[in-house]
């Protein structure tokens, strides 16, 4: 409504030269602001396409990262209650401790640090046999939860 009211203003106080040569002028305006919508249009289909391109992959990242992560605890699991009892009560040397340590060693070199200011500042702790459920409300069980 202020614009209208501007507007209106601008064209009481006009002569009839300007009248003219804005009129003149709207037609080329309008076929210039078309083109400039259409390629705005046009850049934000392109946006869109690649966002939804971008999602698609990030979820099968997410996927396979979270088969990654079950397969370590699995390993982990194994390893834990099958291989160290035995090297534990019988000092072997079982094979399964250079598997272990073998899969460790991919799992750990597959692993990436993290790409923000916050996941950076929490220490990484490997997966474990049975990681703690934590729900960071409060400072305390951030703590509790990175030990």
């Amino acid at each position: 409504s202020e614009l209208r009211q501007a507007d209106a203003e601008f064209m009481a106080r006009a002569d009839a030269g300007t009248i003219r040569r804005i009129t003149e002028s709207k037609e080329r305006a309008e076929a210039n602001f078309a083109g400039s919508m259409r390629k705005a249009s046009s850049a934000r289909s392109s946006y869109d396409g690649a966002l939804l391109r971008l999602r698609a992959v990030a979820a099968v990242l997410a996927d396979r990262r979270k088969a990654l992560e079950l397969a370590q605890q699995a390993a982990a699991w194994e390893y834990t209650t099958k291989c160290r009892p035995l090297v534990k009560t019988f000092g072997l040397r079982m094979p399964c401790q250079e598997h272990f340590r073998h899969v460790l060693k991919r799992y750990n070199s597959l692993q990436e640090r993290p790409g923000c200011a916050v996941g950076a500042a929490l220490p990484v702790t490997p997966a474990g046999v049975a990681a703690p459920v934590c729900l960071f409300e409060t400072s305390a069980a951030v703590a509790s939860c990175v030990r």
